[in-house]
């Protein structure tokens, strides 16, 4: 059967609005963010509760997986608004848009309820590094991420590319004062285990219990958290000469490690 839904341009107003949201100071006041390209966008259609609209352009270059994704959200009762990809463009914070982009809503109020394994991020900076941890944190059915105050923004364009869609899988709570946090997970029996350059134990012959945190912490100068709120240390070993790891493959090293023996 025919879509007969009618094309909405999208006004200036909502140009003007929605291009703010490239801006963590309006997408704080608004809770909302964009996404663009065609996989995030399919990502966000199992989570339609939190789908704004979606914005294609006018132009009919685009892929085959532009036009197949677009017959499927035109069957939804999203709403759908058209653009040229002039404005597209100004709505994005990549050189080249594939046609395709959502305004979502931010996750209101997350908590982090009956979690085994949680990983505490302290001070990361790099937003690729940060959506790839995400993106492993998701990988190893860690059940929720606690994000220092002083983290890059999760809903920055590039942290949110990077997740590869597992920024709407997790629970990731935002802003922690990770020290008084880590203070009352002790006390509900989780052990913190921070992943350290040197001296620490090697994450296979972690304890394989539930309740555990693993923390990460900033890419240059390390875990600023004290350690009496450490538990245990973890280092992965090094046969090479190099000085440090990055922090999202130590991350990856260190879950790999732990969920290998397990």
């Amino acid at each position: 059967m025919k879509n007969l839904r009618k094309k909405s341009p999208l006004s200036g107003n909502q140009i003007k609005s929605f291009r703010k949201l490239k801006q963590k100071k309006f997408r704080d006041l608004e809770g909302k963010f964009i996404i663009e390209g065609t996989r995030l966008c399919r990502e966000i259609l199992s989570f339609p509760e939190y789908i704004e609209c979606f914005i294609f352009t006018h132009t009919n270059k685009h892929s085959e997986a532009i036009h197949s994704f677009h017959q499927l959200v035109t069957e939804t009762r999203i709403p759908v608004f058209y653009t040229d990809s002039q404005h597209l463009q100004s709505l994005s914070d990549t050189h080249s848009p594939q046609g395709v982009a959502a305004v979502v809503k931010k996750k209101q109020n997350m908590t982090i309820i009956n979690a085994n394994y949680l990983l505490a991020l302290d001070g990361i900076q790099d937003p690729g590094n940060l959506g790839t941890i995400l993106r492993t944190a998701d990988w190893f059915s860690i059940d929720g991420v606690l994000l220092s105050e002083n983290s890059v923004d999760i809903y920055n364009p590039k942290v949110v590319r990077s997740t590869m869609g597992a920024i709407f899988r997790l629970s990731v709570l935002e802003n922690v004062p990770l020290e008084k946090t880590l203070e009352e997970k002790r006390k509900q029996g989780y052990t913190v285990i921070a992943a350290v350059i040197t001296g620490g134990i090697d994450p296979s012959l972690l304890d394989k219990s539930s309740k555990k945190i693993f923390l990460i912490g900033n890419e240059s100068s390390g875990i600023s958290v004290s350690e009496k709120y450490i538990d245990i240390k973890t280092t992965i070993p090094k046969p090479g000469k190099g000085e440090s790891l990055n922090a999202a493959i130590a991350a990856a090293i260190l879950l790999y490690e732990f969920n290998r023996y397990q």
